[in-house]
């Protein structure tokens, strides 16, 4: 019976935490790859996707024509983009056309990833995903009234958020990013947010695309 009692000298190297730990933390992790994976899906097409692309195109052009005429409206400047981020870029740009040519395609590759593809995904994922779900959430738990009043408020609040991040002084409200925020929340509220990821794409493609080609084509 003596030799049935586990030793006390046993070293903390031998131990192993049972199975199940294992499995939880498992389905855990798959719990949230699933979750995000149907951020990104979004509700099933009706007919076709290409029905919803295009009037995301749309809409992502005549939101880039609107930002190219806001400054002719002379706005006091904390309701302007903050445009020193833009600056940066464009004297790196022009610094590398001019004195390291090879390093000009590369510099436009890399801050085209960053500002296209990753900026996009990352910034619709935290202010239209996470809150388009919790506003799916109150919406199914709470009266048609008080959900919808929900659902209103976590769009404003997102759209406010989003629009300070861009411009983070005290009582500044740049209004592109808000009128962006807003559009963007109703595109994936009405078709899912992988259009909403769409849309954030063509919009920064849009405004980013330009200056490369003025740069590049430009004289000394």
């Amino acid at each position: 019976m003596a030799s049935e009692i586990p030793s006390l000298d046993t070293p903390e190297d031998d131990y192993e935490p049972p199975p199940h730990v294992f499995a939880l933390l498992a389905q855990g992790a798959g719990g949230l790859l699933r979750m995000f994976a149907g951020l990104l899906k979004g509700p099933a097409p009706e007919r076709t996707r290409w029905c919803k692309v295009w009037p995301t195109a749309v809409e992502a052009i005549s939101y880039a024509f609107f930002v190219t005429f806001l400054p002719l409206w002379r706005l006091p400047g904390r309701y302007q983009a903050d445009a020193r981020w833009l600056a940066w870029l464009n004297i790196r740009l022009v610094d590398a056309r001019w004195r390291a040519p090879d390093e000009f395609w590369p510099l436009v590759a890399l801050s085209g990833a960053w500002i296209v593809l990753v900026g996009p995904l990352c910034e619709e994922l935290l202010f239209r995903g996470l809150p388009s779900l919790a506003a799916r959430a109150l919406e199914r738990r709470l009266s048609p009234r008080t959900g919808g009043a929900a659902v209103l408020a976590l769009a404003a609040v997102s759209s406010l958020v989003f629009a300070w991040m861009h411009h983070r002084v005290l009582g500044a409200m740049p209004l592109p990013q808000l009128a962006f925020g807003a559009l963007a929340w109703s595109v994936a509220w009405r078709r899912g947010l992988r259009y909403s990821v769409l849309l954030h794409v063509f919009v920064n493609f849009f405004l980013f695309a330009p200056g490369v080609v003025r740069i590049y084509g430009s004289s000394r």
